[in-house]
């Protein structure tokens, strides 16, 4: 890819796109493979930095109160691991920023395959990237459901 690819009227070629945001390194280095470098090497920083081990999840900045949502999050994770069989993936890390608890995993080895939940006090938000429609589908369907807490 050009270094500057050609600009006419405010337009670019579908190619000039298709090229830019492939996730294909033979294709020539692009907006997606950039993103994906950095984001493995955040994923490589924040693992160096954690100052504890919860359950298997690398964890930093965490308070004693988020303890118990980190291992309940990777008990789940730890029951279903066995269905990846050999394949990569899993890696956890939790972090706390400054009221919000934050909790990645990577479903594989790609940034197109990862599961993020930021906990703010009584309301956790899940936010899922990935290539596989079903796998899509089913936390689609998570997130329709409501859950109570039992109190009115």
């Amino acid at each position: 890819m050009n270094a500057r690819p050609p600009i006419i009227d405010d337009m670019m070629s579908g190619e000039t796109i298709a090229s830019m945001t492939s996730g294909r390194p033979a294709s020539g280095d692009g907006l997606h493979i950039l993103i994906m470098d950095l984001n493995k090497e955040l994923n490589r920083l924040q693992s160096e930095i954690s100052t504890e081990e919860i359950e298997g999840a690398k964890a930093y900045g965490i308070v004693q109160a988020d303890r118990c949502l980190v291992a309940a999050f990777m008990k789940g994770v730890n029951r279903t691991a066995p269905l990846k069989f050999e394949h990569p993936g899993l890696a956890t890390t939790a972090a706390r920023s400054e009221r919000t608890l934050l909790i990645q995993n990577d479903l594989g080895t790609t940034e197109a395959h990862v599961l993020m939940v930021r906990v703010t006090e009584t309301s956790a938000v899940v936010t899922h990237t990935d290539v596989y429609l079903q796998r899509l589908r089913f936390f689609q369907s998570c997130s329709m459901r409501r859950v109570s807490s039992g109190t009115s």
